[in-house]
């Protein structure tokens, strides 16, 4: 619906408008519309459905002129390949509207070095940004800080700059999947892991070893590879080679199918030759064609403290946020145990 304008013609609808409809100042729908200022719920509902009727469409490129900073957040991530980043990225895009904001996403794929999104997000004025599937670089992090765009890293946090960071406690996770490999009466260990560089393998390899090791045991063999089937089912065509091995640990869901198909190309059993664990738990991991055991990521608490993150100052002193996850048992391991995995302990079930 358009409004006629004093020489009778239609024009599209202004804010003085929406102020007429709502019977409210113009100043309390400019603070709506930015999400600047306080505002009541009453008011902001009246506004809304004025807007509505009205069929009002915000000027963001005014508004953003006006507040110096749009209504966007930006996610960056380097590929999205694998999985659990589509997944978990329509829950972060829904809780992001939840809270008024839009998400601009930019993905580095091809090789492209992550910095040179910088410039794209500076250009956009996003008043926020979330980094995923890759770290914080010293020089990302100096532009973002200049600007005062507050930042979070999640799943992942950075070794080489300071930097909010919200992850899964993958350290711990790798334990409680050692300490459930080892109360099932296992003695022969084998971890697989992605890209060496990723401080979430790196965390969960170095849990699982530890763990392993306070139970007096190390694993036969530690690989490192990359986040995908390909590797995974590599590295499974390997494993096979090795009767001896009785859990195999896997650093992602993706990597621990792929050793799963490997063993039924080769002619093994899972969990009857080997047991396998991933970590994440993707939507596939509980189909039937692999019923795999694994280490549960806590997105949406993941979620919540990233975004309340990105709700302080800028200049704020970096808050490194660790979740526990949760284990997860399916057939791929069948072992008859309990894990408290905020204790990486094991027991047995009655």
């Amino acid at each position: 619906m358009s409004i006629p304008d004093n020489n009778g013609s239609d024009s599209a609808p202004t804010q003085h408008d929406v102020a007429k409809l709502a019977k409210v100042s113009q100043s309390a729908v400019s603070r709506v519309l930015s999400g600047a200022g306080y505002v009541s719920e009453k008011t902001k509902k009246r506004v809304q459905k004025a807007c509505e009727a009205l069929g009002y469409i915000p000027d963001l490129g005014a508004r953003t002129l006006v507040t110096g900073s749009s209504n966007m957040v930006a996610v960056i991530v380097a590929n999205i390949t694998n999985p659990f980043y589509p997944f978990i990225l329509d829950r972060l895009t829904l809780k992001i509207q939840q809270r008024g904001r839009e998400v601009l996403l930019l993905n580095a794929s091809g090789g492209r070095d992550i910095d040179e999104l910088v410039p794209v997000v500076l250009q956009y004025k996003v008043r926020a940004a979330i980094i995923m599937t890759a770290s914080l670089s010293s020089k990302m992090a100096d532009m973002f800080r200049e600007h005062r765009i507050p930042t979070v890293m999640l799943n992942r946090y950075s070794t080489v700059s300071p930097g909010n960071s919200v992850t899964c406690d993958n350290a711990e996770g790798g334990k409680a999947v050692a300490a459930a490999f080892v109360a099932a009466g296992f003695n022969s260990f084998a971890y697989v892991g992605g890209a060496p560089a990723s401080s979430t393998s790196h965390d969960r390899r170095k849990g699982f070893i530890e763990g392993l090791a306070e139970a007096g045991h190390q694993p036969l063999l530690a690989l490192d590879g990359d986040f995908n089937h390909d590797w995974g089912y590599e590295a499974g065509t390997l494993l096979c080679r090795y009767p001896a091995v009785q859990g195999i640990f896997c650093a992602d869901d993706v990597i621990a199918m792929g050793v799963m198909d490997a063993f039924k190309e080769m002619g093994k059993s899972v969990p009857v030759d080997a047991a396998v664990v991933g970590f994440d738990d993707i939507p596939g991991a509980g189909w039937a064609a692999y019923s795999l055991s694994t280490v549960q990521q806590p997105v949406d608490a993941m979620i919540e403290e990233t975004l309340n993150i990105l709700e302080r100052d800028a200049s704020a002193t970096p808050v490194e946020v660790r979740i526990p996850g949760r284990m997860i048992f399916r057939n791929s391991f069948r072992g008859p145990i309990v894990v408290d995995i905020s204790k990486h302990q094991a027991s047995g079930r009655g």
